[in-house]
């Protein structure tokens, strides 16, 4: 077994949250839901199974479930103040400032928390120029993210979670050589929507993956009934129809734990 390794300087240690498995930190959205809709037949076919609900998705449940999440370390208060006439109505005005402190509104971008990304290099990413103008920041990770030689790490949002860390807080997503990279990584977020509210310690904030670098090339086969590639496929199709429940879990259940 692998380990991946989170440093922190100690005088911190206690004060921050410390990153968990992500099969620990799901939402409670997930753990509401139940496997089965009750009372909803396939087909609506009274004596059938009840139709299964996304819960029974391995792959959309184990992607959830893969790697770490990192929590939010301190309380954060967004909150947006629209422009007040000094900059016009023309296209360079942003309409409005992101303003992000701590709940005793002391400014956290120089207390190390979050800090400012220059919106003139940022901006113009398709993702990012809807968003509010300016709002291009980084959420100041101190956590050292510490892999095996040879293992990279994916630096993403929580999978299949839009709630996280907020609706409106977008992270974008990264590969870092933390085999080499011995420093924090810092999480570039932006906001698309104005809001103002509390995002509480602890909240989980991005979830990451260690990933084995490899090269790879690539290869196109166009299988012909008969042949080994369509068999196999035969024989896939022909399991997964033969039984309703925990056909994909028993054949190709990620086993992989994170812990």
């Amino acid at each position: 077994m692998e380990t991946i390794e989170f440093l922190l300087d100690d005088r911190f240690s206690g004060a921050y949250p410390e990153p968990i498995p992500a099969s620990k930190a799901l939402g409670q959205w997930v753990k509401d839901e139940p496997n089965e809709v009750v009372g909803q037949h396939i087909g609506d076919k009274e004596g059938a199974p009840f139709n299964r609900t996304y819960k029974r998705c391995v792959p959309f449940m184990d992607v959830m479930r893969s790697g770490y999440i990192i929590p939010l370390w301190s309380d954060l208060v967004f909150s947006y103040a629209p422009c007040q006439g000094e900059c016009g109505t023309g296209d360079d005005c942003p309409g409005g400032e992101m303003k992000v402190a701590w709940p005793d509104g002391i400014t956290v971008s120089t207390e190390g928390h979050v800090g400012a990304r220059n919106w003139r290099s940022w901006g113009h990413l398709p993702e990012i120029a809807t968003s509010i103008q300016g709002s291009s920041m980084s959420f100041i990770n101190p956590w050292i993210i510490k892999t095996p030689p040879g293992y990279s790490t994916l630096i993403t949002a929580p999978f299949n979670d839009e709630s996280r860390p907020h609706p409106n807080i977008k992270t974008l997503t990264g590969l870092v050589n933390t085999d080499t990279y011995h420093f924090p990584v810092t999480f570039f977020f932006h906001v698309k929507e104005p809001f103002t509210g509390l995002l509480k310690k602890g909240t989980p904030l991005v979830q990451i993956v260690p990933i084995k670098r490899e090269e790879w090339q690539s290869k196109m086969t166009y299988t012909k009934a008969g042949d080994e590639n369509d068999t196999k496929r035969v024989q896939e199709e022909t399991y997964m129809t033969s039984q309703y429940n925990s056909a994909y879990r028993e054949r190709h259940g990620c086993p992989i734990k994170f812990t």
